[in-house]
Formats: C-alpha cells, sequence, structure tokens
C-alpha cells in the first residue's frame, strides 16, 4: 500500500515536472518574443531622447527641429548671409556650434545640407546661391571637425521650396534658410 503510494507520488511529480517544462519554454519564448521587441523599439527610444535634446538647444527664434520618419531636421531660421552672398558672418557662429552639438549628439551621422531663398531674382541664380550657402555651412563644419567631409551632402533648392508665401518681406526672410537633416 505504501508502495502505492510512493508510486502515485512519483507519478504526480513527473507530471508536474512535464507541466513546469511546458511552462519554462513558454517563458522563455515570450522572453525571446521581448528582447525582440526591446531590440526594435531601443533604436527608436534613443532616437526620440537626442531629438527632445536637439530641441531644448535652439529657442524658437533661431531654429525650428522637426523629426521626418528617422531623420532628425534642424531648420536654421536664425541664419544670415548678406544679400547675394554665400558668406558666413561671425554672427552666424553661436547658431552654428548649437548645430555642432547637435550633430555630435549622434557621432558621424550621414548630413543633408539644403539651401533655400526666397523668390527675388532669376531661379538660376537663386538655385546656385542657396547651393553656395549649404556649401559655406557645409565647409564650416567640416573646418571645425565636426563631421567629415564624406558624410555631408549639399543640395540648393532655390526658391522651389517655399514654406510660406513670398509675397511679403517676413515670407522671404522665413523661406530663406538652411535645414540641417541628421540622418543617424
Amino acid at each position: 500500500d505504501q508502495v502505492k503510494t510512493i508510486q502515485s507520488s512519483i507519478e504526480e511529480l513527473k507530471q508536474n515536472r512535464r507541466g513546469l517544462a511546458e511552462e519554462t519554454q513558454k517563458l522563455r519564448s515570450d522572453v525571446q518574443s521581448l528582447n525582440s521587441v526591446v531590440q526594435k523599439t531601443q533604436p527608436q527610444v534613443e532616437l526620440d531622447a537626442k531629438y527632445k535634446e536637439v530641441r531644448t538647444q535652439f529657442d524658437s527664434t533661431e531654429a525650428e527641429v522637426l523629426r521626418d520618419a528617422g531623420k532628425i531636421v534642424v531648420r536654421l531660421k536664425a541664419i544670415k548671409f548678406p544679400v547675394g552672398k554665400a558668406i558666413l558672418l561671425p554672427e552666424n557662429y553661436p547658431l552654428l556650434a548649437k548645430v555642432q552639438k547637435a550633430i555630435r549628439l549622434f557621432g558621424q551621422p550621414n548630413l543633408v545640407i539644403e539651401g533655400h531663398t526666397d523668390s527675388v531674382g532669376s531661379a538660376p541664380v537663386n538655385e546656385r546661391l542657396s547651393l553656395d550657402r549649404a556649401n559655406a555651412v557645409k565647409e564650416y563644419l567640416v573646418a571645425n571637425n565636426t563631421i567629415s567631409t564624406e558624410k555631408v551632402i549639399t543640395a540648393g533648392f532655390g526658391f522651389n521650396r517655399p514654406l510660406v508665401s513670398d509675397r511679403t518681406s517676413e515670407g522671404r526672410a522665413i523661406n530663406r534658410r538652411i535645414d540641417v537633416i541628421i540622418e543617424p
């Protein structure tokens, strides 16, 4: 009678062990699924944190910081060039120092620097001017060891991508800008 009780207890323990093994396998599978989700969302969480940090570096008169898919766009509203020229004035250096700090948050990302003008003047002249201005910003960033030259593409769009109507001086001022697109 005691042997039957022991055999019954052994059988019950074996069933419990099988149940625990199945539960353990399910838990392992759940942990793998969670790890997969974490690995997929971790870069997004890091990008969100860096985006927020970049936003805090600029006040609203200096730049607008936007997210575009996996990219960060720093729209330099306060950058100023002499009329018809692509010369970076010393008054732009504090703003560009903030841009450098933002870029360095991402290590050595790829950059696209876009130049934009207002609609005063001819399209070819404005396209050349906007490209020259984008190149001036690129040269500044490269010369100050912010980024290597092969990591930067420049583009000049002239007045082809206005943000607002160019009918007023305020509108034209808004459309004259440099967009620094950070691609982590």
